[in-house]
């Protein structure tokens, strides 16, 4: 197995794992449980971040507490620059699209601030309704 550099964002009971060189989303771990976890990082940013550059991510995510896996083929598009607020302030970013290729449909949003060099929102569009995340805090070094 081919370990690759992460950086680990803990987001509540769960740790996300983002590969250093692309910042894409490797896999979840809920306490010592690897939950998910991708044969490819789901890549939500592929520099430089321009407005109208495009991206393809394809990935299988493998579900392993119910032993199932689904292939992704999404379409990536840096559709604006806008300046958004969540809790944690007022913030200019990238505003980055996610469709599913096959369908053409929006299934997600998310809001790249260069300032907080990470997400400032998120917005997953799911079967089972709309997931919203927004950074409640910030603090500049």
């Amino acid at each position: 197995m081919r370990v690759l550099a992460s950086y680990v964002i803990r987001v509540g009971k769960n740790e996300d794992f983002y590969a250093k060189d692309t910042l894409g989303l490797l896999g979840t771990m809920s306490g010592s449980i690897i939950t998910l976890k991708r044969n490819a990082p789901f890549q939500p940013l592929s520099w430089p971040l321009e407005v109208g550059n495009e991206w393809r991510n394809r990935f299988v995510l493998e579900r392993t507490a119910e032993r199932s896996s689904q292939a992704y083929d999404n379409r990536m598009l840096v559709s604006k620059v806008e300046e958004i607020r969540v809790p944690a302030g007022i913030f200019e970013a990238f505003k980055i699209e996610n469709y599913r290729f096959s369908t053409a449909n929006l299934v997600g949003e998310y809001w790249f601030s260069p300032k907080a060099k990470w997400f400032v929102k998120e917005r997953l569009y799911e079967a089972t309704g709309v997931l919203e995340r927004e950074l409640i805090g910030f603090k500049a070094e």
